[in-house]
Formats: C-alpha cells, sequence, structure tokens
C-alpha cells in the first residue's frame, strides 16, 4: 500500500488466506472494482464512508458467523479522510471483534472516543490529528505507524499489549495520565517534538529501548510496576523523570542525556542500571531514594551533577565514573557498599555531610577541584589508597568508625584533617603532601 515495487509490506499472517493473500472482504462500489474504503480519498465524501464503517463494524458485531465476524471488521490498506467514533456513533464494540487496519491512511482528523477490544493500526500513516483520549483499548497495535500531526492517547487505559515499536511521532505526542496494564513497547520510536508521559501508569513492564526524543520529554510522577527499560535512549533536549516511581528494575544503561535531565525525588525499587551513561547537561538525582542497588559504572557527567539528600538503600556503585563539573553529595547517605574506585572528579565536590553506613572505596579515585568532606562518617572502612587530590581536601570533623586507608595517596594541595575521630585502623604509608597538611 503506497510503497514502490520490491517493497515489503507485513500483514498478520492469520489475516491471509491459503495463497498468502489478503482479499477485501467489502463490496466494491458500482462502476469501480475498489470498495469505498479503498476509493482515492478525493472520490468519495467523508460521511459515506463513515456510514459504511459503522455498519461493516456493527455487522461484524451482529454476527454469529465466525467468517463474517472477523472479515467485516477488516480495513487494510484503506484510505479515509476525516473519521470520528463516538458512542453516539457506535455503542461499545463486542469483546469478539477485532478491527484491523493495518497499513490505512487517515488524511484527516482521526478521534475515537468508543472502547475497543482489539485495534491493529500497524503501518499506518495518520496525516491528521490522532485522538483516543480517554479511551479504552484492549490489545493495540500501532508497529511502524507514522504520526504527522498531534497525537493524542491521553488518559487512555491500555488493557492489553500496547505496540508502538519503530512509530515516528513528527509532532507532539501526548501519553498523559494514561494507563497501561499490560506489556508496553515504544522500542526504537523516534518522538521529533515534545513527547509528555505525565501521571501514567506502567501495570506491566515497560519497553523504551533506543527511543530518540528530538524535544522535550516528561516522564514526571510516572509509576513503573514491572521492569522498565530505557537502554540506549536518546534524549537530545530536557529530559524530565521527576517524581517517578520505578518499583522494578530500571536499565538506563549507554542512554545518552544531551539537555537539562531530572530525577529528583524518584522512588527506585528494584536495581537500576545507568552503566556508560552519558549526561551532557545539567543533571539532577536530588532527594531520590534508590532501595535497590544502583549502578552507575563508567558513567559520564558532563556538567553540574546533583545528588544532594538523595538515600541509597542498595549497594551504589560509581566506579570508573567521570564528572567534568561540580558535583553536590551533601546530606546523602549510603545505606550500603558505595564504590566510586578510579572515579574521575574534574570540578568543585562535595561530600559533606555523609552517612556511609558500609564499606566505602574512592581506591584510585582521581579529584582535581577542591573536595570537601566535612563532617561526613564512615562507619565502616573507608578507602582512598592510590586516590590522587590536585587542590585543596577538607577532612576536617569527619569520622571513621573501621579502618581508614590513605596508602600511596597524593595530596598536592592543602589537606584539613582536624578534629578527625579514627575509630580503627589507619594507614597513611607512602603518602605525599605536596601542601600544608593539618592534623589537630
Amino acid at each position: 500500500w503506497g510503497g514502490e515495487e520490491g517493497d515489503e509490506c507485513y500483514v498478520n499472517q492469520e489475516l491471509l488466506n491459503e495463497s498468502g493473500i489478503w482479499n477485501c472482504p467489502h463490496d466494491a462500489e458500482d462502476g469501480s472494482d475498489l470498495c469505498v474504503f479503498h476509493l482515492p480519498v478525493d472520490e468519495k465524501n467523508d460521511e459515506k464512508v463513515h456510514k459504511a464503517f459503522i455498519n461493516a463494524i456493527e455487522e461484524a458485531t451482529s454476527s454469529d458467523d465466525t467468517d463474517t465476524r472477523d472479515r467485516k471488521s477488516q480495513f487494510l490498506g484503506g484510505r479515509f479522510g476525516e473519521l470520528q467514533l463516538n458512542e453516539n456513533s457506535i455503542d461499545t464494540l463486542a469483546e469478539t471483534v477485532e478491527i484491523e487496519m493495518a497499513h490505512t491512511q487517515i488524511n484527516n482528523l482521526l478521534k475515537w472516543s468508543v472502547d475497543v477490544s482489539h485495534i491493529s493500526f500497524r503501518g499506518a500513516t495518520f496525516f491528521g490529528k490522532i485522538m483516543f483520549d480517554s479511551t479504552a483499548i484492549g490489545k493495540a497495535d500501532f508497529l511502524e505507524a507514522e504520526f504527522e500531526s498531534e497525537s493524542d492517547f491521553s488518559h487512555v487505559e491500555f488493557d492489553g499489549i500496547a505496540e508502538f515499536t519503530n512509530s515516528i511521532f513528527k509532532e507532539e505526542a501526548d501519553f498523559s495520565n494514561a494507563i497501561f496494564n499490560g506489556k508496553s513497547d515504544f522500542s526504537s520510536v523516534l518522538f521529533r517534538k515534545k513527547v509528555d508521559f505525565y501521571e501514567a501508569r506502567f501495570a506491566g513492564d515497560a519497553n523504551f529501548r533506543h527511543i530518540e526524543t528530538n524535544q522535550e520529554s516528561n516522564f514526571r510522577y510516572v509509576e513503573y510496576a514491572q521492569k522498565v527499560d530505557f537502554h540506549e535512549a536518546d534524549f537530545e533536549k530536557e529530559a524530565d523523570f521527576g517524581s517517578a516511581i520505578f518499583r522494578g528494575e530500571a536499565d538506563f544503561g549507554s542512554a545518552v542525556f544531551r539537555g537539562k535531565t531530572n530525577f529528583g525525588y524518584t522512588e527506585i525499587g528494584g536495581g537500576t542500571s545507568f552503566i556508560s551513561a552519558k549526561f551532557d547537561s545539567k543533571t539532577k538525582f536530588r532527594a531520590a531514594e534508590m532501595n535497590g542497588k544502583i549502578l552507575f559504572g563508567s558513567a559520564k557527567f558532563g556538567y553540574e551533577t546533583d545528588f544532594s539528600a538523595v538515600v541509597f538503600s542498595g549497594e551504589a556503585e560509581f566506579g570508573n565514573a567521570t564528572f567534568e563539573g561540580k558535583v553536590e553529595f551533601s546530606s546523602t547517605k549510603f545505606k550500603k557498599e558505595a564504590d566510586f574506585g578510579v572515579a574521575k572528579f574534574e570540578e568543585e565536590t562535595n561530600f559533606s555531610s555523609i552517612v556511609f553506613k558500609e564499606r566505602t572505596d574512592f581506591g584510585s579515585a582521581t579529584f582535581e577541584g577542591e573536595i570537601d568532606f566535612w563532617s561526613t562518617v564512615f562507619e565502616e572502612k573507608g578507602r582512598f589508597a592510590l586516590s590522587e587530590f590536585t587542590k585543596s581536601v577538607d577532612f576536617s570533623s569527619v569520622e571513621f568508625g573501621g579502618e581508614a586507608n590513605f596508602e600511596s595517596a597524593e595530596f598536592c594541595g592543602d589537606v584539613d584533617f582536624r578534629d578527625v575521630k579514627f575509630g580503627g585502623e589507619t594507614k597513611f604509608s607512602f603518602v605525599a603532601f605536596g601542601g600544608e597538611s593539618i592534623f589537630e
């Protein structure tokens, strides 16, 4: 439909006959070999098409014949101008009716305001605005669909699988307050304009792997009940996940955040990976609650980063991470092991008033800006062996409850250890001090 010779057009095998062919089940118009749904849009009027569509659906709904019920609700490759369906034009569709509109082309407004158990717009092209506002949909298939105008799925309840893989949204897409009760798949979707999932709810697994957003992305207050996958996602502009709730595992590994990024006040319940993720602009995780194991290994933070007042209830791994801008970890709590081994801090870094409950490792870390550990508590082993401090360091009023290991560390600037409490073994062998050192 609408392709060139040699192009492939996927159609569900269940819709094809024994010869692998789909035949239109609707009667041809007088003087034509095409039905009203396949005639070019400029050769028919929307009202006639609308009535024919309603009649076909009602015939499928009321029929006791399985073949009639299945075939009459198939409109593959149809051409529509404007199409509006609401309760005034058709009752709630029967659970047995599966509406197939794969590879259809809709030139103008599509407004669907009636509940449907199964609908497929696989490979469809929407040139006009599409609105499914407040509709209940069972199984929804929009795989490889193209949305040329605005798309409104706000307040829609998807009761079954919601499939949007490889779709393209060229204008704003609104999924705010949508409910996904089954699995949802947005993998490899391209959002060229703003995309809004504000207060959406995902009860099943959610797949956003390889998505690309060219403008703002709003995921504020979204709740993910199961696993969510944003692996290798690319956010070109601002990405806002503020106050979102992740109850299952979350994967942001190798994701790229090019604009301002907000994970402030999020609640993360399962294991979460940001391994090799890149944050190119200002990034905020302020006051987030991270209850599972958090992995930031080899992540790169290219601008200011705020982890202040975060609670890490699970293990926190920042090994080999790079912080190119100012870093704020003040008043953060690490309840399990924390690993910053081989991490690199290129600007001013604030680790003041932190509580590290278990073993903490800054071994072989590099600090190129001023560092503040004032009044931080290491309840168990604190390791800084082989670390390098280029500028001044403040360890005043720090408390080490277990071993404090600074073996072979290098302090190129001033270092302040005033009022430090060492409760365990202290190791300072082979330490190099290049500036003033205060141990009062």
